[in-house]
């Protein structure tokens, strides 16, 4: 084998290893994007090499959003890498630019796993919107009954008030109107 072949075959053998994530950790040239990649794929080798490159509690400067790693990992639902972000430091109750926490941002998207973790990585469970409807009310419009009995279970106020449209209402009869069985429970207990 020739000098240049074997030049050749080192230098794609560590395009692979960089591509794939393995070898070195290493700078990468955008690594919002290939963070979000990686939360995405579930890549926890690469997840935690750029982790280090962006911090916990950072934002994509170019996010219209503002949202954290920990908003990501909740939109995925990673609850392993939003453990290890909670673990390092990251602020559990940032809002984004839209209002919303990673633990809303798990609810929206049924990501479960993980809304159970910032549950448990105390999340403040009272955090309203922009019209004053907490983790609960979500949880109830969402009609995940899963989550909205973890949220009791925590200390959720069952008793919450919301106004929509100048009307004031209460958790407990707008899930009465939804009708889902298994959450009416949740407020008759």
């Amino acid at each position: 084998m020739t000098r240049h072949v074997v030049y050749t075959s080192l230098f794609l053998a560590m395009l692979l290893a960089q591509a794939t994530g393995a070898g070195a950790c290493s700078d990468a040239s955008d690594p919002w994007l290939e963070l979000a990649v990686a939360v995405q794929a579930g890549d926890d080798e690469r997840f935690a090499c750029l982790i280090k490159q962006v911090g916990v509690n950072a934002y994509d400067p170019s996010d219209l959003w503002e949202n954290t790693p920990l908003h990501i990992a909740a939109v995925h639902d990673q609850p392993a890498m939003a453990r290890q972000m909670i673990d390092a430091g990251a602020e559990v109750n940032r809002q984004n630019a839209a209002g919303k926490t990673p633990l809303r941002m798990a609810i929206d998207e049924g990501a479960d796993d993980t809304a159970a973790t910032l549950i448990f990585g105390d999340a403040d469970l009272e955090v309203p919107d922009f019209e004053g409807r907490t983790m609960l009310f979500w949880a109830v419009a969402r009609d995940n009954a899963s989550i909205a009995r973890l949220l009791v279970e925590h200390g959720a106020n069952r008793a919450q008030i919301f106004n929509v449209n100048g009307r004031d209402e209460t958790i407990s009869s707008y899930a009465r109107r939804r009708g889902n069985r298994e959450i009416i429970l949740l407020f008759t207990e």
